[in-house]
């Protein structure tokens, strides 16, 4: 039987989240709601919905999207096939599917969705993830390519950064606020900081066990006040920094206990600063 992939959806209980009709509303009551942690405690996560593609919000794709599909004989269902990173914010949803060679686009105000495969002439290899950026843009990190692409919130490509030091670049998160781009580098084992624009800004860490130090960081999660959350992949731990990069702090151990970490993986921070991380085993 064919794998079925999902992303699913959560929410904070102080936001909005998308609907199953694809508009933007407050959750419902709690009682009616799937939550965690359960009453009478206070709850801080909600399920919203599981997507499996543009099918699921009642959403069509746009009209030369679907011409182009309709020339290759494509089916009208299109599915994710291994999503591994997701962005959301104003009304806008990003889907990096390496699985479809894919960056998905879910656009709230015009209720379409969007397949973007290509970085102008170039087709996507390994769009593993995405982030926010300015005006409801995207910036989208492209593992095979070594490269990280700007996108608009209409789908189009704005530029490419190609920073010289990039080998195998993982995850990304941006601050808009101090127009910093940070992007993790499985493969050179740092942290780069770059503007929005590509403009160098430095590098976090370097490879090794010590506090500061990485061994394959893969994902990021920015919080309120623009600390820096690192997956630290092989080191079995979150690692954490302050706005100027000054190490923070960190939590987790190889292990399979209560706080250990197997295969730590996706991560975000919430409003109130709590770290929320994905164990894959």
């Amino acid at each position: 039987m064919a794998q079925r992939w999902v992303v699913v959806v959560l929410m904070l209980t102080c936001g909005c989240a998308l609907s199953r009709a694809g508009s933007l509303h407050m959750p419902p009551d709690q009682d009616e709601a799937l939550v965690w942690p359960a009453p009478p405690e206070r709850p801080r996560i909600r399920f919203v919905q599981e997507l499996t593609g543009p099918d699921d919000l009642g959403w069509r794709a746009g009209f030369w999207h679907g011409v182009v599909g309709w020339l290759a004989g494509s089916s009208s269902q299109e599915r994710f096939v291994r999503p591994t990173g997701v962005a959301a914010a104003e009304g806008m949803l990003w889907v990096a599917d390496p699985g479809a060679q894919s960056l998905w686009m879910f656009g709230r105000q015009r209720r379409r969705a969007r397949r973007i495969q290509r970085a102008g002439t170039t087709l996507l290899v390994s769009p593993v993830a995405v982030a926010i950026g300015p005006h409801r843009s995207a910036f989208l990190v492209d593992s095979s390519l070594a490269v990280v692409i700007a996108y608009d919130a209409a789908g189009r490509m704005r530029h490419t950064i190609a920073a010289p030091g990039f080998l195998r670049p993982s995850g990304v998160a941006y601050d808009l606020s101090r127009d910093r781009l940070y992007v993790a580098d499985s493969g050179a084992h740092v942290i780069w900081v770059l503007t929005g624009q590509g403009e160098a800004r430095g590098a976090l860490g370097r490879r090794g066990a010590e506090p500061g130090e990485f061994n394959f960081p893969t994902h990021l999660a920015l919080d309120p006040s623009g600390g820096l959350s690192v997956t630290d992949a092989l080191g079995f731990r979150i690692q954490r920094f302050t706005p100027a990069g000054a190490f923070a702090g960190q939590f987790g151990r190889h292990g399979d206990a209560s706080g250990d970490l197997a295969s730590p993986k996706g991560l975000a921070v919430d409003g109130d600063g709590r770290v929320y991380v994905v164990d894959a085993l």
